[in-house]
């Protein structure tokens, strides 16, 4: 999840792709021993059909992994795990269990939209 942006009553991701398709699912235990994610839920997302940066012409992620967020209401971690036979798998530490959460698809550029509504 690259792009990042707040508003409001929400939290917004967005990870650009070569075409969007992908499928989210809350977790509710994040086994800290095998990975800890801030907050006090967790929403791994999987992304399909993800290509290389080079197949793309969009550029890798050199940033920092994971992201900590904590001037955002809702999200407190982002944490992308990487790229594997056409997939991306990324963790969302979110503050709470119960957050409404939505995802979708855009176009110009592609990409995939994880909204996490707070507040408001």
């Amino acid at each position: 999840m690259r792009g990042r942006g707040s508003r409001d009553t929400l939290v917004r991701l967005a990870d650009e792709l070569a075409r969007p398709d992908g499928r989210d699912e809350h977790r509710d235990d994040t086994r800290p021993t095998t990975l800890d994610i801030a907050g006090d839920g967790t929403l791994q997302v999987v992304l399909l059909g993800v290509r290389l940066p080079y197949e793309t012409g969009i550029e890798e992620w050199n940033g920092t992994n994971p992201v900590l967020t904590p001037d955002y209401a809702a999200l407190r971690e982002v944490n992308v795990r990487g790229q594997f036979e056409g997939q991306e798998l990324a963790f969302l530490g979110v503050d709470a269990t119960d957050r409404p959460v939505r995802v979708f698809g855009l176009t110009d550029p592609t990409r995939v939209v994880v909204d996490i509504q707070h507040g408001g």
